[in-house]
């Protein structure tokens, strides 16, 4: 997920006018190493998904959704049902990719193993949230700055035990 330095989550409905380059290829290497990506509807009608060279699993209760991946799959369940069907249905590392809405009963129930966060220095921009109030359930593990912009900050949150 990247957000903004005032908790926004999107710029003009896109989550790329938060996104730096550093932050673009960090989370190209996430993806490259999944098996699987898993995301919430509005993810997929707001983010580009034409080109995604792995499965793609896109929850929603509308499917009509637009260039997507010609192998997408349509789950028409809630978010922690699916996680827990592409778990059975699939092997390997799963990428979740989305917003709060969809994010926030997987993070309830501490069912992401790492969640990945980049803090960008742009604000200004729509979907506000709390990142304290999103990640209660976790624990800050590394906080790494980017060299080019000292005011991006990349976090990795893990499960509270």
């Amino acid at each position: 997920m990247v957000i903004g330095s005032d908790g926004s989550t999107t710029i003009a409905g896109h989550s790329a006018g938060l996104s730096s380059q550093i932050d673009r290829k960090r989370f190209h290497q996430l993806r490259e190493n999944s098996q699987v990506i898993l995301i919430g509807g509005n993810t997929a009608r707001n983010e580009p998904y034409s080109k995604t060279p792995k499965q793609l699993i896109v929850v929603t209760k509308l499917p009509e959704i637009e260039n997507l991946a010609p192998n997408t799959i349509f789950l028409n369940l809630d978010p922690v049902e699916a996680l827990t069907k592409v778990k059975e249905d699939f092997s390997g590392q799963i990428l979740i990719e989305g917003g709060p809405s969809f994010l926030k009963p997987l993070l309830s129930n501490q069912l992401i193993e790492n969640f990945y966060v980049t803090v960008s220095k742009v604000s200004g921009g729509e979907g506000q949230i709390d990142l304290q109030e999103l990640t209660q359930n976790y624990e800050l593990v590394q906080s790494l700055d980017n060299d080019e912009d000292p005011a991006e900050k990349f976090l990795l949150f893990k499960p509270k035990k």
